[in-house]
């Protein structure tokens, strides 16, 4: 029997970067297929569950984790696997919302964390880091459920929610401390200023705009000639298909206008279910310096629930040629997606009809 241990040890000893890395790249397929809505019961009865096996991962770790026979690797590795999973989870239901344009660096920072575990085993053995990585990805999600569970957006429901991350946060630390009070004396000040750095961090970037504005997110974006109602209840639009090898997008984007003709902005937005809040169009030109130029602003109200989003549309007779963008933002002006196209003053070739 011990003979076995000491190879099975001897193979995770080897094998240890190959196994993370896949047991990563698993993960991050996994949350790709199954977290699809951040409202979805599954994907947080999963994120929870890493949370919790990660905390008790780091309690047992302060306690005894240098006896045994492997020592703390075992407890290190699922500690590990647990935040790599977690980012994993995190960066595709925040990558889902906002733009790259808005949100670069917080997904870019999300990415730089998912690759960086694999290096910091080391690190891990340290209570202080342990407990301030555990809070760097515990306070992003609860920041993404508290809308969903006070069915509104707001300064005020983002602070909450700092407020509870930062509570539970502490709460953990209090029960290590009773436990294993020398390792948790050792470290509360790197600790407490690790927390409160990434606390203050996370929260500037929230008000600068540059978190995605989660639990939102765009599901379509398109310029359309003409829009209307059906009886069924869907809309009616013509657009100008966009050519083969501009596979992603929905319209062209040289937008073909004669004069005293609207333009259509139509646009889908998701909402978890019993969330409301409004949606505001921005409809920009762009000037002779580069600059963009407010053309029209308009405003609909959404109602969570619809898988494919909840649609709306605003239109403008204040077009002229040039280059334009709609964008579609919450009502911190946080952007959730956008469209950018040229308008030419000629009529269109061919028009397409379909139904939204």
């Amino acid at each position: 029997m011990q003979e076995r241990l000491r190879a099975w040890r001897d193979v995770m000893l080897l094998h240890e970067r190959k196994l993370a890395a896949f047991g990563l790249f698993l993960g991050f397929l996994f949350d790709t297929v199954t977290a699809n809505r951040p409202d979805q019961l599954y994907t947080n009865f999963i994120i929870t569950a890493y949370f919790i096996i990660a905390a008790a991962c780091i309690m047992l770790m302060t306690i005894r984790g240098k006896d045994g026979f492997l020592g703390p690797l075992p407890l290190i590795t699922i500690v590990q696997f647990s935040f790599g999973n977690l980012t994993s989870a995190l960066l595709v239901l925040y990558g889902r919302s906002g733009t790259l344009v808005g949100s670069g660096i917080f997904i870019g920072a999300l990415i730089a964390f998912l690759i960086a575990n694999e290096f910091l085993r080391d690190r891990y053995t340290r209570t202080h880091v342990q407990i301030a990585t555990w809070f760097l990805l515990f306070l992003p999600y609860v920041a993404m459920v508290a809308p969903i569970l006070w069915g509104q957006f707001g300064d005020v429901v983002f602070l909450a929610s700092g407020i509870t991350a930062l509570t539970i946060t502490f709460t953990l630390v209090e029960v290590i401390r009773r436990v294993a009070p020398r390792d948790i004396r050792l470290g509360l000040v790197r600790m407490t200023a690790s927390i409160a750095a990434i606390y203050g961090i996370f929260t500037g970037m929230y008000f600068l705009n540059m978190l995605p504005p989660v639990p939102l997110s765009l599901t379509h974006i398109g310029i359309y000639h003409t829009l209307e109602r059906t009886p069924e209840g869907n809309y009616a639009v013509s657009f100008e298909r966009a050519p083969w090898y501009e596979w992603w997008h929905d319209t062209n984007t040289v937008f073909h206008l004669e004069a005293g003709k609207p333009a259509y902005c139509f646009s889908s937005v998701f909402a978890p279910t019993g969330l409301s809040a409004p949606i505001f169009h921005r409809w920009e030109k762009r000037l002779d310096d580069g600059s963009w130029q407010t053309v029209t602003y308009l405003s609909f109200p959404i109602n969570g629930g619809r898988d494919a989003g909840y649609r709306g549309y605003s239109q403008t007779f204040r077009t002229t040629i040039g280059e334009w963008r709609c964008s579609v933002e919450t009502e911190r002006k946080t952007l959730v997606g956008r469209t950018n196209f040229v308008i030419v003053n000629t009529p269109p070739i061919e028009l397409f009809v379909r139904e939204l």
